[in-house]
């Protein structure tokens, strides 16, 4: 008996991997999260020298251990340190999707262009939270976050760098990584939709640690809603622009706030 061919587009299909697994997604987001906290440590070391050298006060140990202090909340190292650690993370997520022969980065993490009514979803979804955040900002304003952003505002040296990194390459990398490479393959896995927006919203607000209690709970919130609108949007450009326009306002009321106080 002989036997039939197989049709080409069926042997397509097998030949194509699918998204990576759920363990294996969660392994390899450790892995490019790692490589992001690393790139942003050694970012911050060589800030740190670079300061040490040019400025000879600092050879004393306890001016040191002040400056060891202030540098935390430095908008120059924290420019810096957001940029090169997000290219870097960045980078980790185009390496593990590659290994994924097949499979195009851009289909991947879902590049899609946006349809009219998904940006009305943006749209509605930007209105909510800024309702939600100036309801927050009366009732409740978190000292220790206004006093980071101010500090850093005021020590960011180059301003623009300081909006480039807050508002471009932090929702980039953040959203390639939560929304994109851990949402998609929590989604395709047996963990499915909720709780891939559950568990991305969660891991997002817990690596807001410059914040209290009450400030990642507000993160949570934001994630919650990013991970909504990720989901039925279908296109990791919602999130992005979403992101950078809320980092946009963000910095926007840092900036009033400081020139209030002149």
């Amino acid at each position: 008996m002989q036997m039939e061919a197989v049709p080409p587009v069926v042997e397509e299909i097998k030949s194509k991997p699918g998204i990576w697994g759920g363990w294996p997604t969660i392994g390899f987001s450790a892995a490019i999260f790692g490589v992001f906290f690393t790139a942003q440590n050694l970012a911050a070391v060589v800030f740190l020298a670079i300061q040490i050298a040019l400025n000879p006060s600092l050879w004393s140990l306890s001016d040191l251990m002040d400056y060891l202090l202030k540098i935390q909340s430095n908008g120059l190292m924290m420019s810096t340190a957001i940029i090169f650690s997000g290219i870097c993370g960045f980078f980790s997520i185009w390496l593990f999707i590659k290994l994924r022969r097949g499979y195009p980065f851009r289909d991947y993490l879902e590049f899609k262009t946006p349809a009219g009514k998904q940006w009305l979803m943006v749209l509605g979804a930007f209105i909510v939270l800024f309702i939600v955040g100036n309801f927050i900002d009366k009732v409740y304003t978190d000292p220790q976050a206004l006093k980071l952003m101010t500090e850093a505002y005021l020590s960011a040296g180059w301003t623009p760098l300081f909006w480039i990194a807050t508002v471009v390459f932090a929702p980039i990398f953040e959203e390639s990584f939560f929304r994109g490479f851990l949402f998609v393959g929590l989604r395709d896995s047996k963990a499915g939709p909720v709780w891939a927006v559950i568990i991305t919203s969660v891991t997002f607000a817990i690596v807001h640690v410059q914040y209290n209690w009450e400030g990642i709970a507000v993160i949570l919130f934001i994630g919650g809603i990013f991970g909504i609108v990720r989901l039925f949007s279908k296109s990791l450009w919602t999130t992005i622009v979403l992101h950078a326009a809320w980092n946009l306002l963000s910095t926007i009321s840092v900036a009033i706030y400081i020139r209030s106080l002149s």
